[in-house]
């Protein structure tokens, strides 16, 4: 698989969509796994032992899966642009606060890993207001996926 720096999303059951072509993200850094945490062993420790006893079975455990976007363009658009996306991984009750949130699944094109969860936040980190040309700013966030069901995490 030829490695681009770039994520894809696909929302529910949703098309798959370029994170940059569509919404104007750039990858900047993404997570290092590769491979899910496990859950920490059942032990038992003994006053009289150094050694404690293990119980060897384990399985995968929930984790979050963070990636930090840059997000560039107009200065009256760039933070509906990043909004906007959010809210699309929601599915919003009228006349209520409720959201539920859908399954994403991100292909990160970069560490040639597939993931699915839930989002879990889009916090932003810095705002660089004119940062390349007058008119123009960039938002740079991490986009955080709750990843509760680990073997979703596969490569590609």
């Amino acid at each position: 698989m030829d490695r681009q720096c770039k994520i894809r999303i696909q929302i529910a059951d949703g098309a798959i969509q370029d994170a940059k072509t569509v919404w104007g993200f750039h990858l900047i850094e993404s997570d290092e796994t590769i491979i899910p945490p496990v859950r920490d062993y059942e032990t038992i420790k003994f006053p009289e032992s150094a050694a404690e006893e293990i119980y060897p079975y384990t399985v995968f455990e929930p984790f979050d899966y963070t990636c930090t976007l840059l997000c560039i363009g107009a200065l009256t658009t760039i933070n509906s642009t990043v909004k906007n996306f959010y809210d699309s991984l929601f599915t919003v009750t009228s006349g209520v606060d409720l959201r539920q949130a859908k399954v994403i699944t991100l292909y990160n094109d970069y560490k040639g890993v597939k993931v699915s969860g839930y989002v879990k936040t889009a916090e932003g980190q810095d705002y660089y207001p004119e940062l390349i040309k007058a008119d123009t700013g960039a938002y740079l966030f991490d986009f955080v996926l709750h990843v509760a069901d680990p073997k979703t995490l596969t490569n590609l």
